[in-house]
């Protein structure tokens, strides 16, 4: 399947990279404060490659509608999980001061969450949303990709391309293979070859015999060893 990349500025893709990690940070207060087993974090999805060539919208906002939740395709399975998480944010605005989280945190989260989908919504359908006064560019600028920071690791390896020597995303990916191939462990490679084969970490973490907390942990650590070991 050919697999065409999408247009960001530099500025946008820090600001992607930023949001999962955000994203992954909150799904797993939840899980851990609340228990709720549902939630999918971690594997929170980019769209920094995507099947559709981009069109531009009207300057209106994407709304994400109950049609979009209930969607039969991957789109449709990504807006549930998100809402899943937004359903448990909302929850917890709902009982007010019995709530344990912190409000201005709440709707902080929420409103990056709508955000969120809403852009994942654009991306996998091909719509590219411009802001008024947005300089527009074809050119790709992924310098804001930093393979010394664990958490950008951690997203790039959720993201696979085909191979072109041309794009630089895929020299990073190149990049990144030859660090792991230099640094890791059998056992640490096997786990980031699950992950990056789109495997949740409680399927990784049960499969090694750990528990979904411990799984994300070893998870994180790995990432940390990648990027300290990059020159």
């Amino acid at each position: 399947m050919s697999i065409k990349s999408g247009f960001y500025s530099s500025e946008d893709l820090s600001k992607k990279l930023n949001q999962q990690v955000y994203l992954e940070s909150i799904a797993t207060k939840f899980n851990n404060d609340s228990g709720n087993g549902n939630l999918e974090h971690g594997e929170v999805i980019h769209f920094l490659e995507r099947k559709n060539n981009n069109h531009k919208l009207k300057k209106s906002r994407t709304k994400i509608t109950k049609i979009d939740i209930k969607r039969e395709d991957e789109l449709g399975d990504i807006l549930s999980q998100y809402q899943l998480l937004l359903d448990c944010i909302t929850g917890e605005l709902n009982k007010g001061k019995e709530s344990k989280f912190n409000r201005f945190f709440l709707t902080y989260a929420k409103g990056r969450i709508l955000d969120d989908m809403t852009y994942t919504k654009e991306s996998y359908l091909g719509m590219l949303s411009y802001a008024v006064n947005a300089i527009e560019s074809t050119e790709y600028d992924f310098s804001k990709i930093d393979l010394k920071n664990p958490k950008h690791i951690k997203s790039l390896l959720q993201i696979k391309v085909d191979f072109d020597p041309s794009n630089d995303l895929y020299l990073i990916l190149l990049d990144l293979d030859t660090l792991i191939n230099k640094c890791l462990d059998t056992e640490e490679k096997q786990m980031i070859l699950m992950l990056r084969n789109g495997r949740q970490i409680k399927e990784i973490a049960e499969y090694h015999g750990l528990t979904q907390k411990q799984g994300q942990r070893k998870i994180e650590k790995i990432c940390k060893k990648i990027a300290g070991f990059c020159p």
